[in-house]
Parts: C-alpha cells; structure tokens; sequence
C-alpha cells in the first residue's frame, strides 16, 4: 500500500481579509514568493512557510488545509506551519484543532498483478451488491466500491486507488474488504 496523498485541515480561530494576510506575510517573511492568492478549488491564501514542505492554504473564514505526500510529511509540516503562525503573531500557542480529511493511496493485489490475471468485475459487482458498488465498463474500466471507509476505485488488473479514507488504517480496512470480497485466501476466487 502506497498514500500518494493526505490532507489536514485545522482552524486558526479567527477571520482575515486575503490581500490584507497576503501583503502582512510578505512584509513579516521578507519574500514575495511565501504567499500568494490561491485561485484554486480551496480559494484563500496559500503560504509557503517552509522551502522543503508544501504549501498551506488559509481560507477568509480561519480553517486552512495541508497537503502532503505521506503522513509524516503533513504531521512535520503542520509543526512548521504553527511554528510561522506563532513567529509571524498571528496566533500564540498551538493549533490543536487539526486533522486528517482525505487519504488517497494506490495498492496492488499481487496475486492478480504478479500472475498477469484479470479480475472478473461483474461478479464481484454482482457479490457486494449494487448499493456499494457500481460498474459500467463502457465508460470507465473500473468498478468504484464503497468500502464504508472510503471509496475503492478496483481495476481488472488487480490495482486499486483508494480516496476519502480518514486514516492510513481506513485506508488498509478498505483494502482487506476488497481482499475479503474477491474471496482471496478461501475457495471462492474472482479471478
């Protein structure tokens, strides 16, 4: 199993006018490149705190949100991230109110990638059942499951992707329930 992805959100505790945070970070860090407005699909300002982590993203509202690459990489940033709130005074003390939203994370099954075989996706739609999964191979080659701990893109090939979980543990819950479906490990096998 492999996270390609994670995402934190937190809250600061209090509003900010965007241009206003933009023009304050510049002037504090001394850098025009350490916030810029994001006009992305999150909206705010995004703050380049630290030259090795990614960026935040401050919402108008007070919440902000991380991404990262891995768990420990969005746990180290989140410390940096609050260390340059608290050197910029924007805040003083920590901010305790920061956690994961989204786990993103690429797993294979080996016993069908590594023996080159195909998953029978129709039976496996058909055993967990049209209200957690959906499959229409005419428009997208892989089944989407809903594994009740995030969504499991399963391809034939035996390579799944699996987005919404909480938590790298939900994410391995996610992947056993695949595993436990296709029946892998008793008699029953979907390949």
């Amino acid at each position: 199993m492999q996270v390609t992805n994670i995402v934190g959100s937190g809250k600061i505790g209090i509003e900010f006018d965007q241009e206003g945070l933009i023009e304050y970070i510049r002037e504090e860090t001394g850098r025009n490149d350490s916030a810029c407005k994001d006009e992305g699909a999150t909206e705010g300002v995004e703050f380049r705190f630290s030259r090795e982590h990614p960026r935040a993203t401050i919402h108008n509202s007070g919440s902000y949100i991380i991404r990262a690459g891995g768990l420990e990489e969005l746990i180290e940033a989140h410390d940096e991230f609050e260390s340059a709130m608290n050197e910029l005074e924007i805040i003083q003390g920590s901010l305790d109110s920061f956690e994961v939203q989204n786990v993103v994370a690429t797993h294979e099954i080996e016993e069908i990638t590594n023996e080159n075989k195909e998953l029978k996706l129709n039976v496996f739609l058909n055993h967990v059942g049209h209200e957690t999964a959906e499959y229409e191979p005419e428009f997208f080659t892989a089944l989407i499951y809903d594994s009740g701990c995030g969504k499991v893109l399963v391809y034939p090939n035996g390579k799944l992707v699996i987005s919404g979980a909480k938590s790298v543990g939900d994410v391995a819950d996610a992947v056993n329930k695949v595993r436990k479906n296709l029946g892998l490990n008793e008699q029953r096998n979907l390949y």
